[in-house]
């Protein structure tokens, strides 16, 4: 089904005659045009194009061609866009401009042709692909659209998701896009009974389908009738497909695939990154004429330019003041500044929001997978509306998640990769905002910095790792708190640190000598174990088993509830399955209570 991918077509790179400095997907019209034009380079296949105009020629020295190619207006107007979509951007959305990948996508319609869309989060691609797939499903056939606006069409928009969050983001982008429509948005997604999303599917009008793979593919598994449903379904999204591959749906997909028609259906792929197997799903899923619309300029910087960034070379032993220093000067200079604090696993996220729970003046909330649908649903509204929250998260929130006006990001740790690092800060310097990112690292974990060498991040100089843990006060705290904590929920936060640095450690080839010396400064003052498991062969591979053991179990639980920390590639781990972060919410909150003097 994944057949290997032909060579992307080479990039048709134009000068900015053009005031926008974003990509724009010309008319083939104005292409036939330029690759007539002496000096201009041009290797257009039949319906299959993509232009960029991030690297400039000098086509601008000719006059004629200049005219022809008046700037194309961002504005939402301009487009030749159905009625009840128009009037859902004016007043429900209330844009009058396009921004982002939205002016190359929904510019290059009518078009019947597939596309692939290299473009990043924060760039408006969900509503770029919404209009785009409802004016496609117009323009399939006045019979199909008739179809679906009587409701005689089932599930005839498909859009997969990579995680839960983004799923519901998606879902709720969707109702407000078809606000004025006839249509009918429907989410299948892990967390929640499966027997109501099938009714949803089966008894009731269900248009646009926003699903997650693992429950998309269980449902369809369980009723013959799903192959009825999907039988007519014209348009297909995937987004963030580089990120479906990341977490190990590349065989749900695959599966998937089969319940689709393919002759009629006309498809969209969204990917920041086009690597090797992102290539591959595009030549697998994609007409052979597909476009190929390029929304990130060549030499842009991957990470946004006006975030600033930085990182903290840290003992363990100052971690704990530093992260509480950095978060209330952050508030002191700023009431309102809205804070993402990134740990490595699901378990550090549950432990350390406890224990700066406990402190007075602070108020964390917790965003990981252990955590059951509505909670986490719950949490991700209240930081999204907070004018000024902290949310401690794993990288569940990392991609596709668009929290508003947040000014930091913090990161406790080594992310698992580049693209992860940069995935986080994201998070941050939105809609053209500014915004900070600090990275804590260990001496240990000071080899990763050779990874962002050209994205601009600096040793910081504003916050003293020294001067933070001299507060004697933070510390005597700080500490006093993690003694109380249960010795279980240490220890299982332990084992799965281990779990989690097992593989970076791996990456970077430290012996076991290093890895004691890092397990063991770590389990004393992060965690206030005395006196921590030494890591050696034996012990490693018990880790080992214990960590596949829960990457099993964690598999299962994503077909039931999607949890997104890994997916089946994880490398990240947890603890037992049958702990939970609510005993050391309820642990951590009786010590706070007896470390602030309350009763």
């Amino acid at each position: 089904m994944w057949k290997k991918h032909k060579e992307l077509l080479p990039v048709l790179k134009i000068s900015s005659l053009l005031s926008s400095n974003s990509c724009i997907l010309l008319s083939k019209r104005c292409l036939l045009q330029l690759s007539s034009v002496k000096g201009v380079g041009s290797s257009v296949c039949p319906k299959t194009f993509s232009v960029n105009f991030s690297t400039i020629s000098e086509v601008h020295k000719e006059k004629k061609i200049a005219k022809k190619l008046n700037p194309i207006s961002n504005d939402f107007s301009s487009l030749d866009l159905m009625d009840p979509i128009q009037e859902s951007l004016n007043k429900v959305f209330k844009f009058e401009k396009m921004v982002g990948c939205q002016q190359p996508v929904l510019s290059s319609l009518p078009t019947a042709e597939d596309m692939l869309v290299k473009a990043k989060t924060g760039t408006g691609k969900t509503v770029a692909f919404l209009v785009a797939a409802l004016e496609k499903l117009k323009n399939n056939s006045p019979n199909t659209w008739n179809a679906v606006l009587a409701g005689r069409h089932k599930v005839s928009i498909l859009i997969i998701a990579p995680t839960r969050e983004l799923a519901i983001q998606i879902l709720a982008e969707s109702q407000k896009i078809c606000k004025f429509l006839p249509l009918k948005s429907v989410l299948i997604c892990g967390g929640e009974m499966k027997r109501p999303q099938i009714n949803n599917l089966t008894k009731q009008r269900c248009d646009i389908v926003v699903a997650t793979p693992g429950r998309l593919l269980d449902i369809l598994h369980s009723n013959e009738v799903m192959k009825t449903i999907f039988s007519k379904t014209r348009i297909l999204i995937l987004d963030e497909a580089d990120r479906l591959l990341e977490l190990g749906f590349k065989e749900e997909m695959e599966k998937i695939m089969t319940f689709l028609p393919t002759k009629e259906r006309e498809t969209l792929l969204f990917s920041a990154t086009l690597n090797k197997e992102t290539k591959h799903v595009a030549a697998s899923t994609l007409k052979k004429n597909y476009l190929h619309i390029d929304c990130i300029p060549e030499n842009e910087v991957e990470s946004h330019h006006q975030i600033r960034q930085s990182y903290i070379i840290s003992p363990f032993s100052q971690q704990l003041p530093l992260i509480l220093d950095i978060i209330r000067k952050s508030k002191e200079s700023n009431p309102l500044s809205k804070i993402i604090v990134f740990f490595p696993t699901a378990n550090m996220v549950g432990y350390f929001s406890q224990v700066f729970n406990a402190i007075i003046g602070l108020e964390i909330i917790e965003l990981h997978s252990r955590l059951n649908q509505i909670q986490r649903v719950g949490a991700s509204k209240n930081f999204r509306a907070a004018m000024g929250g902290i949310l401690f998260t794993t990288d569940v929130s990392a991609r596709g998640i668009d929290y508003p006006d947040v000014t930091l990001i913090l990161q406790v740790g080594i992310p698992i990769t580049r693209d992860l690092y940069i995935h986080r800060v994201g998070r941050t310097g939105r809609a053209g905002k500014d915004g900070e990112a600090i990275m804590i690292l260990s001496p240990y974990e000071k080899p990763f910095l050779k990874e962002l060498n050209n994205l601009n991040v600096k040793e910081d100089v504003r916050h003293s790792p020294v001067f933070s843990a001299s507060k004697k006060e933070n510390i005597a705290k700080l500490q006093s708190i993690i003694r109380k904590a249960p010795k279980q929920e240490s220890m299982e936060c332990f084992f799965t640190w281990v779990g989690y640095m097992r593989g970076i450690f791996g990456k970077h080839k430290l012996d076991y000598e290093k890895i004691n010396a890092a397990s063991s400064e770590f389990a004393k003052h992060m965690l206030g174990i005395a006196s921590p498991p030494t890591i050696n062969k034996e012990t490693d591979q018990k880790t080992r088993l214990h960590n596949l053991n829960e990457e099993k179990t964690n598999v299962n639980i994503s077909d039931e509830t999607g949890t997104m920390e890994g997916g089946r590639n994880t490398v990240q781990t947890r603890g037992s399955p049958k702990s939970s972060s609510f005993k050391v919410r309820k642990s951590t909150n009786r010590i706070a209570s007896k470390v602030n003097g309350r009763n």
